[in-house]
Protein backbone atom coordinates (compact mmCIF):
# COMPACT_ATOMS: atom_id res chain seq x y z
CA UNK A 1 0.00 0.00 0.00
CA UNK A 2 2.86 2.25 0.75
CA UNK A 3 4.64 1.51 -1.75
CA UNK A 4 1.58 1.96 -4.40
CA UNK A 5 1.25 5.60 -2.82
CA UNK A 6 4.79 6.28 -3.22
CA UNK A 7 5.18 5.20 -6.66
CA UNK A 8 1.24 5.21 -8.44
CA UNK A 9 -0.51 7.61 -6.78
CA UNK A 10 -1.34 10.52 -8.76
CA UNK A 11 0.02 13.66 -7.55
CA UNK A 12 -2.66 16.70 -6.51
CA UNK A 13 -2.76 18.63 -9.48
CA UNK A 14 -3.68 15.45 -11.68
CA UNK A 15 -6.12 14.62 -8.49
CA UNK A 16 -7.94 18.14 -8.64
CA UNK A 17 -8.39 17.37 -12.14
CA UNK A 18 -9.89 14.25 -12.19
CA UNK A 19 -12.64 15.62 -9.24
CA UNK A 20 -13.27 18.45 -11.13
CA UNK A 21 -14.24 15.88 -14.41
CA UNK A 22 -16.56 13.60 -12.24
CA UNK A 23 -18.86 16.47 -11.02
CA UNK A 24 -19.14 18.06 -14.27
CA UNK A 25 -21.28 14.60 -15.69
CA UNK A 26 -19.15 14.02 -18.53
CA UNK A 27 -17.27 10.93 -19.65
CA UNK A 28 -14.10 11.81 -20.60
CA UNK A 29 -11.63 9.42 -21.42
CA UNK A 30 -8.46 9.25 -19.01
CA UNK A 31 -5.38 8.56 -18.94
CA UNK A 32 -4.97 4.42 -18.38
CA UNK A 33 -2.79 4.55 -15.42
CA UNK A 34 -5.43 7.39 -13.82
CA UNK A 35 -7.88 4.96 -14.24
CA UNK A 36 -6.64 2.35 -13.05
CA UNK A 37 -5.18 3.68 -9.60
CA UNK A 38 -8.42 5.10 -8.82
CA UNK A 39 -10.06 1.41 -9.29
CA UNK A 40 -7.67 0.06 -7.13
CA UNK A 41 -7.79 2.61 -4.73
CA UNK A 42 -11.59 2.10 -4.08
CA UNK A 43 -11.58 -1.27 -4.35
CA UNK A 44 -8.75 -1.04 -1.42
CA UNK A 45 -11.13 1.39 0.65
CA UNK A 46 -14.88 -0.11 -0.18
CA UNK A 47 -14.18 -3.58 -1.11
CA UNK A 48 -16.37 -2.97 -3.92
CA UNK A 49 -16.18 -1.62 -7.46
CA UNK A 50 -19.25 0.85 -7.77
CA UNK A 51 -17.68 3.93 -9.00
CA UNK A 52 -19.22 3.94 -12.25
CA UNK A 53 -22.46 3.40 -11.14
CA UNK A 54 -22.87 5.72 -8.12
CA UNK A 55 -21.18 8.72 -10.58
CA UNK A 56 -23.78 8.02 -13.66
CA UNK A 57 -26.52 7.96 -10.27
CA UNK A 58 -25.30 11.42 -8.87
CA UNK A 59 -25.94 13.19 -12.46
CA UNK A 60 -29.05 11.62 -12.98
CA UNK A 61 -29.58 13.41 -9.92
CA UNK A 62 -28.87 16.52 -10.36
CA UNK A 63 -30.53 16.89 -13.57
CA UNK A 64 -33.92 15.83 -12.45
CA UNK A 65 -33.62 18.20 -9.53
CA UNK A 66 -32.96 20.99 -12.67
CA UNK A 67 -35.29 19.80 -14.55
CA UNK A 68 -38.30 19.49 -12.28
CA UNK A 69 -38.91 23.17 -11.45
CA UNK A 70 -38.44 24.07 -15.35
CA UNK A 71 -41.25 21.49 -15.90
CA UNK A 72 -43.84 22.81 -13.27
CA UNK A 73 -43.10 26.20 -14.79
CA UNK A 74 -44.13 25.12 -18.23
CA UNK A 75 -47.32 23.22 -17.22
CA UNK A 76 -48.60 26.09 -14.87
CA UNK A 77 -51.46 28.23 -16.52
CA UNK A 78 -51.44 30.66 -18.39
CA UNK A 79 -54.32 32.59 -15.75
CA UNK A 80 -51.82 32.94 -13.05
CA UNK A 81 -49.57 35.14 -15.05
CA UNK A 82 -49.31 38.44 -14.03
CA UNK A 83 -50.31 41.21 -16.60
CA UNK A 84 -48.08 43.32 -17.44
CA UNK A 85 -48.64 47.16 -16.21
CA UNK A 86 -50.39 49.25 -17.97
CA UNK A 87 -48.03 52.67 -18.99
CA UNK A 88 -50.37 55.65 -18.31
CA UNK A 89 -50.72 58.41 -21.23
CA UNK A 90 -48.98 60.89 -21.91
CA UNK A 91 -50.60 64.43 -20.06
CA UNK A 92 -52.03 66.46 -22.74
CA UNK A 93 -50.16 69.68 -23.39
CA UNK A 94 -52.11 72.85 -23.81
CA UNK A 95 -51.88 74.28 -27.57
CA UNK A 96 -52.99 78.02 -26.05
CA UNK A 97 -49.92 80.18 -24.77
CA UNK A 98 -50.28 81.76 -21.50
CA UNK A 99 -51.75 86.02 -22.26
CA UNK A 100 -49.25 87.65 -20.98
CA UNK A 101 -50.01 90.96 -19.49
CA UNK A 102 -49.74 94.24 -21.48
CA UNK A 103 -46.98 95.95 -21.66
CA UNK A 104 -46.89 99.25 -19.35
CA UNK A 105 -47.52 102.87 -21.41
CA UNK A 106 -45.11 105.28 -21.40
CA UNK A 107 -45.56 108.25 -22.01
CA UNK A 108 -42.84 110.01 -24.43
CA UNK A 109 -42.13 113.42 -23.56
CA UNK A 110 -42.38 115.99 -26.37
CA UNK A 111 -39.48 117.77 -27.13
CA UNK A 112 -39.58 121.30 -28.87
CA UNK A 113 -37.13 121.07 -31.40
CA UNK A 114 -36.18 124.98 -31.99
CA UNK A 115 -36.64 126.18 -35.83
CA UNK A 116 -34.15 128.49 -37.40
CA UNK A 117 -35.78 130.65 -39.89
CA UNK A 118 -33.57 131.37 -42.36
CA UNK A 119 -34.49 135.04 -44.56
CA UNK A 120 -36.38 133.86 -47.32
CA UNK A 121 -34.39 135.16 -50.48
CA UNK A 122 -35.34 135.41 -54.35
CA UNK A 123 -32.62 133.78 -56.39
CA UNK A 124 -32.11 136.11 -59.97
CA UNK A 125 -33.87 134.06 -62.78
CA UNK A 126 -30.73 134.55 -65.01
CA UNK A 127 -28.55 132.41 -62.70
CA UNK A 128 -30.49 129.43 -63.58
CA UNK A 129 -30.84 129.98 -66.54
CA UNK A 130 -27.15 130.07 -67.29
CA UNK A 131 -26.77 126.49 -66.92
CA UNK A 132 -28.30 125.53 -70.25
CA UNK A 133 -26.13 124.97 -72.99
CA UNK A 134 -24.51 128.10 -74.22
CA UNK A 135 -24.39 129.54 -77.90
CA UNK A 136 -20.66 128.83 -79.24
CA UNK A 137 -19.85 125.81 -77.11
CA UNK A 138 -18.24 122.50 -78.98
CA UNK A 139 -20.98 119.72 -79.35
CA UNK A 140 -20.97 116.67 -77.23
CA UNK A 141 -19.11 113.44 -77.98
CA UNK A 142 -21.49 111.02 -79.86
CA UNK A 143 -22.39 107.95 -78.87
CA UNK A 144 -19.12 105.78 -80.57
CA UNK A 145 -17.34 108.75 -79.59
CA UNK A 146 -15.49 107.70 -76.31
CA UNK A 147 -14.94 110.76 -73.82
CA UNK A 148 -10.70 111.23 -73.08
CA UNK A 149 -10.65 114.12 -70.33
CA UNK A 150 -7.44 115.56 -68.25
CA UNK A 151 -8.03 118.05 -65.35
CA UNK A 152 -5.76 120.76 -65.56
CA UNK A 153 -4.40 122.68 -62.04
CA UNK A 154 -2.55 125.81 -61.13
CA UNK A 155 -0.66 123.54 -58.41
CA UNK A 156 1.85 123.29 -58.36
CA UNK A 157 2.24 124.26 -62.37
CA UNK A 158 2.61 127.69 -63.43
CA UNK A 159 0.22 126.90 -66.16
CA UNK A 160 -2.78 129.18 -65.00
CA UNK A 161 -0.27 132.40 -65.36
CA UNK A 162 1.11 132.38 -68.80
CA UNK A 163 -0.97 132.89 -71.95
CA UNK A 164 1.65 130.78 -74.39
CA UNK A 165 1.87 128.25 -72.25
CA UNK A 166 -2.32 128.08 -72.12
CA UNK A 167 -2.09 127.40 -75.60
CA UNK A 168 0.62 125.36 -76.50
CA UNK A 169 -0.76 123.11 -73.74
CA UNK A 170 -3.76 122.69 -75.04
CA UNK A 171 -2.18 122.38 -78.71
CA UNK A 172 -0.41 118.82 -76.84
CA UNK A 173 -3.48 117.66 -75.30
CA UNK A 174 -5.96 117.99 -78.66
CA UNK A 175 -2.89 116.06 -80.79
CA UNK A 176 -2.81 113.39 -78.04
CA UNK A 177 -5.83 112.47 -78.90
CA UNK A 178 -8.23 114.10 -75.47
CA UNK A 179 -11.63 115.49 -76.40
CA UNK A 180 -12.67 117.62 -72.97
CA UNK A 181 -10.68 119.63 -70.85
CA UNK A 182 -11.38 119.92 -66.73
CA UNK A 183 -9.93 123.35 -65.26
CA UNK A 184 -10.15 123.91 -61.83
CA UNK A 185 -11.68 127.27 -61.18
CA UNK A 186 -11.94 127.55 -57.33
CA UNK A 187 -9.01 127.34 -55.63
CA UNK A 188 -9.59 127.47 -51.73
CA UNK A 189 -11.53 130.36 -51.73
CA UNK A 190 -10.27 132.45 -54.63
CA UNK A 191 -11.62 132.16 -58.43
CA UNK A 192 -9.24 132.99 -61.19
CA UNK A 193 -11.10 135.66 -62.49
CA UNK A 194 -12.36 139.53 -60.93
CA UNK A 195 -15.72 137.96 -59.16
CA UNK A 196 -18.55 139.75 -57.85
CA UNK A 197 -18.62 136.91 -54.93
CA UNK A 198 -15.01 135.87 -53.78
CA UNK A 199 -11.20 137.33 -54.25
CA UNK A 200 -8.88 136.51 -57.01
CA UNK A 201 -6.49 133.70 -56.49
CA UNK A 202 -3.74 135.65 -54.64
CA UNK A 203 -0.64 134.27 -57.60
CA UNK A 204 -2.48 135.96 -60.67
CA UNK A 205 -3.46 138.82 -58.94
CA UNK A 206 0.45 139.23 -58.35
CA UNK A 207 1.54 138.26 -61.95
CA UNK A 208 -0.96 139.07 -64.25
CA UNK A 209 -4.90 139.73 -63.00
CA UNK A 210 -6.02 140.56 -66.92
CA UNK A 211 -5.18 136.99 -67.95
CA UNK A 212 -8.54 135.24 -67.51
CA UNK A 213 -6.92 131.63 -67.83
CA UNK A 214 -10.61 130.02 -67.91
CA UNK A 215 -11.67 131.89 -70.89
CA UNK A 216 -8.67 131.79 -72.45
CA UNK A 217 -8.57 127.77 -72.12
CA UNK A 218 -12.16 127.66 -73.66
CA UNK A 219 -11.72 129.79 -76.75
CA UNK A 220 -8.02 127.55 -77.35
CA UNK A 221 -9.95 124.25 -76.66
CA UNK A 222 -12.68 125.22 -78.73
CA UNK A 223 -11.10 126.72 -82.00
CA UNK A 224 -9.60 122.69 -81.98
CA UNK A 225 -12.86 120.80 -80.96
CA UNK A 226 -12.42 120.04 -77.35
CA UNK A 227 -14.81 120.71 -74.86
CA UNK A 228 -14.44 122.79 -71.56
CA UNK A 229 -15.74 121.95 -68.41
CA UNK A 230 -14.75 123.86 -65.43
CA UNK A 231 -13.74 122.07 -62.09
CA UNK A 232 -15.46 123.23 -59.11
CA UNK A 233 -12.71 121.84 -56.34
CA UNK A 234 -13.80 122.14 -52.93
CA UNK A 235 -16.18 124.54 -53.80
CA UNK A 236 -17.91 124.98 -50.07
CA UNK A 237 -13.94 124.92 -48.48
CA UNK A 238 -12.68 128.42 -47.19
CA UNK A 239 -10.08 129.43 -45.24
CA UNK A 240 -10.67 130.31 -41.63
CA UNK A 241 -9.48 133.63 -41.90
CA UNK A 242 -11.22 134.77 -44.82
CA UNK A 243 -13.58 137.61 -45.55
CA UNK A 244 -16.67 135.66 -46.13
CA UNK A 245 -16.15 133.65 -42.80
CA UNK A 246 -15.61 136.38 -40.75
CA UNK A 247 -18.64 138.13 -42.09
CA UNK A 248 -20.94 135.48 -41.93
CA UNK A 249 -19.92 132.72 -39.28
CA UNK A 250 -23.69 131.56 -39.23
CA UNK A 251 -22.89 129.89 -42.67
CA UNK A 252 -20.59 127.55 -41.22
CA UNK A 253 -20.79 123.98 -40.87
CA UNK A 254 -20.32 122.59 -37.38
CA UNK A 255 -19.72 119.69 -35.30
CA UNK A 256 -21.60 118.57 -31.76
CA UNK A 257 -19.19 120.81 -29.89
CA UNK A 258 -19.66 123.69 -31.36
CA UNK A 259 -16.31 123.91 -33.44
CA UNK A 260 -15.99 123.81 -37.24
CA UNK A 261 -12.01 124.10 -37.97
CA UNK A 262 -10.37 121.77 -39.73
CA UNK A 263 -6.33 121.19 -41.09
CA UNK A 264 -5.67 120.90 -44.65
CA UNK A 265 -1.95 121.55 -45.93
CA UNK A 266 -1.15 122.40 -42.79
CA UNK A 267 -3.37 125.44 -42.95
CA UNK A 268 -6.83 125.92 -41.10
CA UNK A 269 -9.59 125.67 -43.36
CA UNK A 270 -13.81 125.82 -42.78
CA UNK A 271 -17.08 124.33 -45.26
CA UNK A 272 -19.38 126.43 -45.21
CA UNK A 273 -23.26 124.84 -44.85
CA UNK A 274 -25.05 123.91 -48.29
CA UNK A 275 -28.67 124.48 -46.47
CA UNK A 276 -28.44 128.09 -46.24
CA UNK A 277 -30.21 130.12 -48.21
CA UNK A 278 -26.92 132.61 -48.65
CA UNK A 279 -24.54 130.00 -49.05
CA UNK A 280 -26.86 128.44 -52.20
CA UNK A 281 -27.34 131.84 -53.66
CA UNK A 282 -23.40 132.59 -53.37
CA UNK A 283 -22.27 128.99 -55.01
CA UNK A 284 -24.87 129.59 -57.66
CA UNK A 285 -23.69 133.03 -58.67
CA UNK A 286 -19.91 131.87 -58.96
CA UNK A 287 -20.67 129.00 -61.05
CA UNK A 288 -22.84 131.34 -63.17
CA UNK A 289 -20.17 133.87 -63.91
CA UNK A 290 -18.13 131.39 -65.27
CA UNK A 291 -20.88 130.10 -67.55
CA UNK A 292 -21.82 133.50 -69.00
CA UNK A 293 -18.54 134.49 -68.99
CA UNK A 294 -16.79 131.88 -71.23
CA UNK A 295 -19.48 129.87 -72.86
CA UNK A 296 -18.33 126.63 -71.02
CA UNK A 297 -19.50 123.58 -72.30
CA UNK A 298 -20.69 122.25 -68.45
CA UNK A 299 -19.87 122.04 -64.50
CA UNK A 300 -18.36 119.38 -62.57
CA UNK A 301 -18.83 119.79 -58.65
CA UNK A 302 -16.53 118.46 -56.79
Amino acid sequence: MRGWRRSGQPQGGSGRIFQRQIFQCQHHPLQNQQLQNYRFHNYRQHGFRQYGFRRRLGCWLRRLVVALPLAGLALAPAAHAEPLAQVPPLPQLPLALPQLPPLPQIAIPQIAIPQTNFPQIALPQASLSVLQPQLGASPQPGPSQRRLGVWLTNSPSPLYYDQNRIEQAVAELAEAGFNTLYPNVWSRGTTFHRSSYAPMELELQRLNPNLDPICRFTSAAHRRGLQVIPWFEYGLMEPADAEVVRRNPDWLQRRLDGSSTMTMHGKPMVWLNPAHPEVRRRFIGLIAEIVQRCSVDGIQLD
